[in-house]
């Protein structure tokens, strides 16, 4: 070992710093009778730049055998190499600038009750600390002590992270457009397909047609039968890819087709990849995925993951009058690509339904809007 500290002093100079030693047995007879082999990980003592020479010299071999890692590196692989550091420091004081703390002195008494009252709506914590963050960055300590200023500005901020789509014009062609609901069983498709069948029908004057694939729940055709009555709305009631196609033929002349799907844990992945069958032979122009707002977070995680493969791009709210915080719609974004379409607040059909918008949703997770004020 001394020897091969020695010949590390010898090549780095008096500076050298020792990194790390490590003694292993060889298999061979080294020249000299040595039956174990020293490599030390070593470096110049001076500050660390891309261009620091490290080298592991082997006892049993001699400085001039083998050539430094830093003499066989060109140019070329030393700006890689910098660019790289650039890159990952860039990161490290990204992470460092964003990092928020509601024990840190530093942050006013104030902004740690909007953290709190974040997170009590339900935000996640990591959303609520890099809003709360942000607050502190972009405002003046006049506004910082201003609560109206900090709601106005934290509603600001969250709207612009609620991307809602846009209602489709329906304009007579020569296919309807069709729009499909999919969900886990209980969050309220089966309703809310009614709600928004009965609203084109009744209040958009459209001609609706009405499709559900969902005939493995006892009463689920029957119960959306009897809102087709009411609606004087056709339902067709398939199962195979063949009876959708036969439907689609028959609703052709609709300006609109809604098609109801059964629920569908999503731990069954047979019964999603049937869904998936049906709707391929479909090809609804929107899929919302139906998400129940009294979930906890780490169902909505769930359950946007495991039907992704059922290409939806929109999203539907229900139950917004049984939350405990609006938040868990801000959250579900985190996992979900796709935009807020409908939220729903009752059974009422054809009432309890209203398109989403980013800024009554912001405010009502905010300051905690009763949900008859977001679906006014």
């Amino acid at each position: 070992m001394g020897e091969a500290i020695a010949m590390v002093k010898k090549h780095f100079g008096p500076n050298a710093v020792i990194l790390h030693t490590r003694t292993c047995d060889t298999k061979r007879r080294l020249p000299g009778g040595a039956k174990q082999r020293v490599e030390i990980t070593a470096s110049q003592g001076e500050p660390p730049t891309p261009e620091t020479k490290s080298s592991r010299i082997r006892q049993s071999e001699k400085p001039q055998t083998r050539a430094p890692v830093a003499a066989r590196r060109t140019p070329t692989t030393d700006s890689k190499l910098t660019d790289r550091l650039i890159t990952l420091q860039s990161s490290v004081d990204q992470l460092l600038h964003d990092r928020w703390s509601a024990d840190d002195p530093s942050v006013p008494s104030h902004l740690k009750k909007t953290f709190q009252h974040l997170v009590e709506s339900q935000v996640s914590t990591d959303i609520a600390a890099k809003l709360t963050r942000k607050i502190q960055r972009e405002l003046t300590p006049a506004q910082l002590t201003n609560p109206e200023s900090v709601r106005a500005k934290l509603t600001e901020f969250i709207s612009t992270m609620l991307p809602v789509a846009e209602t489709p014009r329906l304009t007579r062609s020569k296919t309807p457009h069709i729009i499909a609901l999919v969900g886990a069983t209980g969050v309220g498709k089966t309703t809310t397909i009614a709600k928004l069948t009965a609203n084109h029908s009744l209040r958009h004057h459209k001609t609706v047609g009405l499709i559900t694939t969902d005939t493995l729940r006892v009463g689920a055709a029957d119960q959306l039968q009897t809102y087709a009555d009411i609606i004087h709305v056709n339902l067709h009631v398939v199962s195979t890819t063949d009876q959708m196609q036969t439907a689609l033929d028959q609703t052709r002349h609709c300006d609109i087709v809604f098609i109801d799907t059964p629920g569908c844990s999503p731990a069954d992945a047979d019964r999603i990849e049937d869904l998936k069958s049906l709707l391929e032979a479909a090809k609804p122009g929107e899929t919302h995925l139906v998400l129940s707002a009294e979930s906890n977070q780490g169902v909505i995680e769930q359950h946007t993951r495991r039907f992704e493969q059922l290409g939806f791009n929109r999203i539907i709210f229900t139950k917004l009058d049984e939350a405990i915080g609006f938040g868990v719609i801000l959250n579900s974004l985190k996992t979900a690509h796709a935009r807020l379409s409908f939220t729903t607040n009752g059974q009422r059909v054809p009432d309890d339904i209203s398109p989403c918008n980013s800024e009554v949703l912001a405010h009502a997770i905010v300051s905690g809007l009763q949900i008859g004020t977001i679906c006014a």
